[in-house]
């Protein structure tokens, strides 16, 4: 479920993006496909991770729901807001994510990738904003600065390593977010293209637009 969400959320961005520049024929496949495959069997069934409060429900959730948009299927959004909301029940009041930070970092790149894009939604601006506020969400955001030490090092549990790195696209986007308040690691601790994990499409073009982002809003100029 997770790789095909992931893989719904790709093509049909993708379809939206180029538009009037592939083959209408092979636009028109992408989203037939994303809609028999995921987006309508996601409207006639219900799914355990809708209920779930670790990274699967974030990545599924905010891929369908990304996905749902995408392709003009607007009636399944607020399912997938109240779905999503499970998300940030599963973690601490401190932002401590008992997976460790890879899989804090899967699920909150997800869950941030979704509002950001119902932001752009009018029908679904407000939600997506009484969502970003929530105080949880800015502790969460705040739990890899805390687990850094000297050198690199990380604070290791769960599934993390010792030399833990971080994905500069989430980062970029969290201190625009919450300006102030987010610390980026050095440099060198950061994830490459060639280390994210599946090459994720969402996750790279992401580390490009959100640093954009960052840099134009005066963050991590240094």
């Amino acid at each position: 479920d997770l790789f095909a969400a992931e893989t719904a959320q790709t093509l049909a961005e993708l379809a939206r993006l180029l538009e009037g520049k592939i083959d209408d024929k092979l636009r028109s496949r992408i989203v037939e496909e994303v809609l028999e495959r995921v987006v309508i069997p996601f409207s006639k069934n219900n799914y355990g991770w809708e209920q779930n409060r670790d990274n699967w429900n974030a990545v599924c959730c905010g891929c369908v729901g990304c996905a749902a948009i995408d392709v003009g299927r607007t009636d399944v959004i607020d399912r997938i807001f109240d779905d999503i909301e499970h998300y940030v029940e599963g973690i601490g009041a401190d932002g401590a994510c008992k997976e460790g930070l890879h899989y804090l970092t899967y699920g909150l790149f997800y869950y941030v990738l979704f509002l950001d894009r119902m932001l752009e939604c009018s029908e679904f601006r407000e939600r997506a904003k009484s969502l970003f506020c929530n105080p949880k969400l800015i502790k969460a955001a705040q739990f890899q600065q805390k687990c850094y030490m000297q050198g690199g090092r990380f604070v290791t549990f769960s599934d993390c390593e010792r030399y833990e790195k971080y994905l500069p696209a989430l980062v970029f986007k969290l201190g625009v977010l919450f300006p102030g308040k987010i610390w980026r690691p050095p440099v060198e601790c950061a994830l490459t293209v060639m280390e994210t994990d599946c090459y994720r499409y969402a996750m790279i073009l992401r580390s490009i637009l959100w640093q954009k982002d960052a840099l134009g809003a005066g963050v991590f100029c240094d």
